[in-house]
């Protein structure tokens, strides 16, 4: 996995639950430690409810919109 700094669409976390799905808002990140891969929780959406993963440049906001499952 290539955590490089920059700008990068990421693929939803695969944990435990299997499948996520992104927000179609935007989010502010709640913790960035350096370049690497958050996980923000969030509850319902218009698909359901997951935890998505985001990269986090800085302490700005990552736009994510929803994709077609």
């Amino acid at each position: 996995m290539d955590t490089s700094n920059g700008p990068r669409e990421v693929p939803a976390c695969n944990k435990t639950t299997g499948q996520a799905v992104r927000p179609v808002f935007n989010v502010r990140c709640p913790c960035c430690a350096g370049t690497g891969w958050i996980e923000s929780g969030f509850s319902y959406s218009n698909v359901g409810s997951g935890r998505s993963c985001r990269s986090c440049y800085g302490t700005g906001f990552v736009e994510q919109e929803v994709r077609d499952a």
